[in-house]
């Protein structure tokens, strides 16, 4: 009995909670992420969380002891707001361990962590905003990252998930696992810069379109045919997806990106691109580490 609820821990969505109302809605999307998944989820609170940096020495022990003595009521509250969503197997632990060390070991073992974004809880500065941002960078598996303002639906919402397509396909699998969960479309966005090889392209545009388009349809094509019922609309955009994306999430329930381990300018490309989708929308985004395939 032992070794079949150690499973079921490894097989349960970890969500990570502060207090604040943020966290609550991580834990909302965390649960109907998991019946889609069918499997578990752990909420899970650090009272070593640490605030984000210029607070009083008195407001950061203040605000660590206020995390550990109500750290019951904190997690029986999210466990609470879990259950009006859906009923999926449901733990909870307090842990005395910093949070992001915590999530970032436990995320070679979990199928997916989710967090909130600029939570505000316990001492009223954002805690889980430093933790998300550290979280998507160093995590082994895929990270969500919920904001306050996003909406949970997901059996009703028919809304698209929004997949940005770098050249080697990174987290497209796990777009498309996304959207047929859902029982939605997938929208697949590659942007891609008006200069090419350095050269600036006049008159040129619209045959490096059409290239583009093709070799779009050439890297979905084996996704597409493992996950025919999804709809698939493809759309390659000239620009930086920093700005693509979050213009593509105001209609989305969810934006999928990769996290390459680049250097150079294509891996700031990425993390502008990353910090955008976590910081300028509300749509949930789904970050996927390299060499993390869909199940």
């Amino acid at each position: 009995m032992t070794g079949a609820k150690d499973e079921a821990s490894r097989r349960a969505i970890i969500v990570a909670v502060d207090g604040s109302a943020t966290a609550l809605q991580a834990v909302r999307w965390a649960v109907a992420e998991a019946e889609l998944r069918r499997c578990g989820v752990r909420i899970l609170l650090s009272s070593a969380s640490a605030p984000r940096t210029g607070l009083s020495a008195m407001e950061i022990v203040g605000g660590r002891e206020w995390l550990y003595w109500n750290g019951a009521r904190v997690l029986s509250e999210a466990a609470a707001m879990g259950r009006h969503v859906a009923s999926v197997e449901t733990t909870t632990e307090l842990v005395g361990e910093p949070v992001i060390e915590t999530l970032v070991r436990r995320s070679a073992a979990v199928p997916m962590i989710v967090v909130g974004s600029h939570g505000r809880g316990a001492v009223g500065r954002a805690l889980l905003g430093s933790v998300s941002s550290a979280v998507t960078r160093h995590a082994r598996c895929p990270v969500a990252v919920v904001h306050r303002e996003s909406v949970v639906g997901v059996g009703a919402d028919r809304r698209p998930v929004v997949v940005g397509v770098d050249p080697d396909c990174l987290a497209v699998g796990w777009a498309f696992e996304e959207a047929a969960l859902r029982g939605v479309g997938l929208e697949a966005v590659r942007s891609c810069s008006d200069e090419v090889d350095g050269f600036v392209l006049d008159g040129e545009l619209q045959q490096v379109h059409a290239e583009r388009t093709r070799t779009l349809r050439r890297q979905l094509e084996p996704w597409h045919r493992k996950y025919p019922d999804v709809p698939l609309e493809m759309e390659v955009v000239f620009g930086g997806p920093a700005h693509v994306l979050p213009d593509r999430a105001d209609s989305a329930q969810l934006v999928v990106i990769g996290r390459h381990a680049w250097s150079g300018p294509m891996a700031s490309q990425i993390r502008s691109t990353r910090a955008a989708l976590l910081h300028r929308t509300q749509c949930p985004t789904l970050v996927v580490p390299e060499h993390t395939d869909a199940r």
